[in-house]
């Protein structure tokens, strides 16, 4: 069971690496986005 986990974590660590950056990124700019919305609606 280990040798298998170890094996599923390796070929999965590039893509969810690549995700998580992505997902990363996209949250970034959400949250940039965001705020300028609520700054523009609370003046």
């Amino acid at each position: 069971q280990q040798a298998g986990q170890k094996g599923n974590s390796q070929q999965k660590l590039p893509q969810t690496g690549e995700a998580s950056s992505i997902v990363i990124v996209s949250l970034g700019v959400a949250m940039i986005v965001g705020l300028g919305v609520y700054l523009e609606k609370n003046k």
